[in-house]
């Protein structure tokens, strides 16, 4: 957890953690308040219990770079697993007030509970000039893959394999300033990811 520090690189740890109590908050990455310029890379983050409680993989909030040297979040690997509900929110990513940030590479899993249909891959909240290509953000539960608060948050997404097992006529696929149900709906509402996917990722362990 890192809270109001400059220039820094987070690069190349594993967090692993789980709760034996139900309601405990965990987060794998935390970064905020944060000025100068950063570099989140190369980590694995697995957050897995069978407990009800916020979980967070990487937390980005409150961070500017710039439009010559944008922030990087990139080459990790998210897992994030729990016992979610319809209130309590499991996610992947969040970024929340932050500008000029590149995510790119980043292969993201979420699990919550059955019913939990506000689970989300990836969040991106109150951000401008975000770059968004080439992750995988995958949802095998019943919430989002890539919700987008607003159309403005993210300059350029493209590349990208999005993935929900929500399924029926109120599919939790996507928010992009409202539900979207399917990639091609995505592009027509967004003008972007013209090039993405809407495929279950596969995962296989070399351990």
């Amino acid at each position: 957890s890192l809270s109001k520090v400059g220039n820094v690189d987070i690069v190349k740890n594993r967090v692993e953690a789980g709760s034996f109590d139900g309601g405990k908050q965990l987060t794998g990455i935390y970064l905020a308040e944060h000025y100068g310029i950063f570099d989140v890379s190369r980590n694995v983050v697995n957050l897995i219990d069978n407990k009800n409680g916020l979980k967070q993989g990487i937390h980005i909030g409150v961070t500017t770079g710039t439009s010559l040297e944008p922030n990087r979040l990139y080459n990790n690997m998210v897992s994030v697993v729990g016992n979610g509900n319809t209130t309590i929110k499991t996610l992947g990513i969040y970024v929340d007030s932050s500008s000029y940030l590149n995510v790119y590479f980043n292969t993201v899993r979420v699990q919550a509970g059955a019913n939990s249909s506000i689970s989300r891959g990836i969040e991106l909240l109150n951000t401008n000039n975000v770059v968004v290509k080439n992750n995988i953000f995958s949802n095998f539960g019943k919430g989002y893959a890539y919700y987008v608060t607003s159309p403005t948050c993210v300059t350029l997404s493209d590349f990208n394999n999005f993935y929900s097992n929500s399924t029926g006529d109120s599919r939790k696929f996507v928010y992009w300033g409202q539900d979207v149900d399917s990639i091609g709906n995505l592009i027509v509402l967004s003008n972007n990811d013209l090039s993405s996917l809407d495929e279950k990722p596969y995962f296989r362990s070399t351990d």
